[in-house]
């Protein structure tokens, strides 16, 4: 495993967080330009592809935390056990909440585009680790879709071969988000 850059043994989350929160906020951008270009219309489905597999640290993930593609999109921040103070028991889990990274230069990083209006053009952004170099599995073994709940053009869940679709539940009180395996 590479060392982090600041000499500790901590994985750097918010920077990978951050490289993907990039990703995701180029390509909209190009989304954008295309619609200005008559390239494509608002009324059609854009789906963005995130793939972590140059990414150092990619295979720290915690199995019962969010993939870090989602918390580039959604105000997830470090994953935590809630525990009882008198028994020492796990009586919750939860990702504390992120609404923004702070770069080095200072600026804040946004990290809920799927909370926001302004994003309603993205449809879903599927992630992925797979490696071109190093296929030794099917290309969609690994494949994880997170519709937009925001979306103004939702895609179904049959439309890519994903192996797991997290799902975003908003209300006004807050939301859910789940995973969903798919057979």
């Amino acid at each position: 495993m590479e060392p982090n850059p600041d000499g500790s043994g901590r994985i750097p989350e918010e920077k990978i967080v951050l490289r993907y929160a990039n990703a995701v906020s180029e390509k909209y951008r190009k989304y954008q330009g295309y619609l200005r270009d008559g390239i494509i219309h608002k009324n059609d489905g854009f789906v963005i592809a995130i793939n972590g597999a140059a990414l150092s640290y990619k295979w720290t993930q915690l199995a019962s935390d969010a993939p870090r593609f989602l918390k580039a999109v959604y105000p997830l921040g470090v994953y935590q056990l809630l525990l009882d103070r008198g028994t020492g028991k796990i009586v919750g889990r939860q990702n504390e909440p992120r609404f923004n990274i702070v770069k080095a230069s200072g600026n804040n990083v946004t990290t809920m585009p799927f909370l926001e209006r302004r994003s309603r053009g993205i449809s879903a952004i599927l992630g992925s680790y797979a490696d071109v170099m190093c296929h030794c599995q099917a290309l969609n073994f690994d494949f994880e879709l997170a519709p937009n709940p925001q979306s103004r053009v939702p895609i179904a869940d049959f439309v890519i071969p994903a192996k797991k679709v997290w799902r975003a539940v908003l209300k006004e009180t807050g939301g859910e988000l789940s995973g969903h395996i798919l057979g």
